[in-house]
């Protein structure tokens, strides 16, 4: 048996499913190992689960389902008593929020000077409006194309990098390279970059957060410049020159 509302949640009319078992209607996905079983084993002989139940006129509803066995006089399971409220809505919102959050984080991950969102072949889906301040290029004329931000001198190092964090399927991976500025000048930045897998293990789409790098770069050279100068007066001192550590060392 069951109840003729039915037919407004999905369609069917009551004749339409007496006689049928329930794993007809449900969603492949959702159908357990063990087909008369709905969701997780609860308590006292309830169970219960969100499941997918197909609609008559096409495609699947969400619903929250409840299930009680019944028992004869002997302990005999005879058959089962369910309930299914219908979530459909609420299940979208919640997979709204999710995928909301899901970019919310990665762009709290790539928080930096610019932010780009490519797509598996490198098309720009998004960038944010800051790489017009940053490197002078509109972000509008970008998006929607396969505009890369690299420099020539940088481009075959990216190139490589890249590859070989999809060949080892890297998440993240940080790169160094020269970006090419609107007004034909390049500047350093530093890059992490987030790779987006789908089910199937291929490359779905990657998040790019640059950082400029420019005075970073100037002052690791200046550092380097100092280094080489003390060697070349260490290697010409007549005296000692040694250094300390803390420990005496």
């Amino acid at each position: 048996w069951v109840s003729p509302n039915v037919t407004a949640l999905l369609g069917w009319s009551a004749d339409d499913w007496v006689g049928h078992n329930r794993a007809e209607f449900t969603h492949p996905d959702d159908i357990p190992a063990d087909p008369q079983t709905a969701g997780q084993v609860g308590v006292a002989g309830r169970r219960g689960g969100r499941v997918r139940l197909r609609a008559k006129g096409g495609g699947y509803r969400w619903l929250d389902m409840s299930l009680t066995d019944v028992w004869d006089t002997a302990g005999r399971g005879v058959g089962e008593v369910g309930s299914a409220r219908d979530i459909d809505e609420a299940m979208q919102v919640e997979e709204e929020l999710a995928q909301s959050s899901a970019q919310l984080r990665l762009v709290l991950d790539n928080s930096a000077d610019v932010v780009a969102h490519l797509g598996a072949d490198g098309t720009v889906l998004w960038i944010s409006p800051s790489v017009q301040r940053a490197y002078g290029w509109d972000p509008q004329e970008i998006t929607g194309t396969r505009f890369r931000l690299a420099a020539p001198e940088s481009a075959a190092q990216m190139d490589a990098v890249f590859a070989n964090a999809v060949a080892t399927g890297l998440n993240v991976f940080h790169a160094r390279l020269r970006v090419r500025c609107a007004d034909g000048s390049t500047r350093w930045a530093d890059t992490r970059n987030t790779l987006v897998w789908d089910p199937a293990g291929g490359l779905s789409e990657m998040v790019v957060g640059l950082r400029d790098a420019e005075e970073a770069v100037g002052f690791e050279r200046e550092l380097a410049d100092r280094e080489r100068g003390l060697r070349v007066m260490v290697g010409g001192a007549t005296d000692v020159v040694f250094g300390i550590a803390t420990d005496n060392t």
